[in-house]
């Protein structure tokens, strides 16, 4: 009897000394657990300080898992998150998700003032970058619709403003490059074109206005070779190229420019004005016109003999008293300014 008393005795007190074993071993594990928290938790607070934010989170990480549904570690591990999302978000070129993604991030209860303070001076310096980017993508939204309808002076002014863009440090407008790029590239090559065929029209105007010169001084001489005997007006309607190739023609052959007028007079015959008696009347009033121009008013001679009688005659408003010749000086200058000298 004594035997079992003393076995179940035995049994007991090992059952104690285990249970009491077991307590103090949880009890060292959760003293040990709240030590690793404490110390993850203070080391990601220092490499914050450090803005070493990869490593806090590593560490508030770790924190979590000694303490895995612990708020505060829970919050920091959210914060140091965002910072690093942030920074890479401005690196990519997207500041405005980078904005709002801090905003989120500043707005978070139970984080740590110090990374707060982070995300703030993160958010201060982004800012500028924010508005830059909101100005340089209106800016090709605008350039864009002025290209669309070929107003591409308009839209090189838009560009210009960031034509000198540090794209090396502006990585914040990364994403806006490529469009910045490529538009600027069409509204280049298209200002290009216009000026190049501006300078092919103005050189063919140039070209145009030399050959028609050419071409009226042929008349010109033309005209003051046969005064009275052809008409001015027809003769203005031959072609220009008709007119010049007559008088190269008669140039060829050493002629003069009475060859010219033949040629010309051979395709156009209705330049030479048909004499008669009638003819021969207003012929002798449309001389007296002209040289009562002449002396009265000074007119070129010259100029005037190339004008063709019934020309003379239709700008004469009569001979009879001062005002009529003062409107008849008139009418033949209005219509032949080079008669002035």
């Amino acid at each position: 009897m004594k035997k079992v008393t003393l076995r179940v005795g035995i049994v007991v007190l090992s059952l104690v000394v285990t249970l009491v074993g077991c307590g103090s071993k949880q009890q060292s594990q959760k003293s040990s657990s709240q030590n690793g928290y404490k110390t993850a938790i203070s080391k990601g607070l220092d490499a914050v300080a450090q803005d070493n934010f990869d490593q806090a989170t590593s560490y508030f990480e770790n924190a979590l898992d000694e303490k895995a549904k612990d708020k505060t570690a829970k919050a920091y591990l959210a914060q140091v998150k965002s910072l690093v999302a942030g920074q890479k978000l401005i690196k990519s070129g997207d500041p405005l998700k980078a904005e709002k993604v801090l905003q989120e991030a500043i707005a978070q209860k139970g984080g740590a003032r110090a990374l707060e303070t982070k995300l703030r001076e993160l958010q201060d310096t982004l800012k500028a970058d924010v508005k830059q980017y909101k100005a340089m993508e209106a800016a090709l939204t605008q350039a864009n619709k002025q290209s669309t309808v070929k107003q591409f002076d308009q839209a090189s002014a838009t560009l210009a403003p960031f034509a000198k863009t540090d794209w090396a440090k502006a990585t914040y407008l990364s994403k806006l490059k490529p469009k910045f790029d490529s538009l600027s590239k069409t509204v280049s090559e298209a200002q290009a074109q216009s000026k190049a065929a501006a300078s092919s029209k103005a050189a063919a105007t140039a070209e145009a206005n030399k050959t028609h010169q050419q071409a009226q001084d042929i008349r010109s001489s033309i005209l003051s070779a046969y005064p009275g005997q052809l008409s001015s007006s027809e003769l203005g309607r031959v072609p220009d190229s008709v007119v010049i190739k007559a008088y190269n023609d008669s140039v060829a052959v050493e002629g003069d420019i009475g060859v010219t007028e033949s040629e010309i007079e051979r395709q156009y015959p209705r330049i030479r004005v048909a004499q008669d008696s009638a003819q021969s009347g207003d012929h002798e009033a449309a001389q007296q016109v002209r040289d009562t121009m002449v002396q009265r008013f000074g007119l070129d001679a010259t100029a005037l003999a190339a004008i063709s009688d019934s020309e003379i005659l239709e700008c004469s408003a009569g001979s009879a008293t001062s005002s009529e010749l003062a409107q008849t000086e008139a009418n033949l200058v209005a219509k032949y300014p080079s008669l002035e000298p």
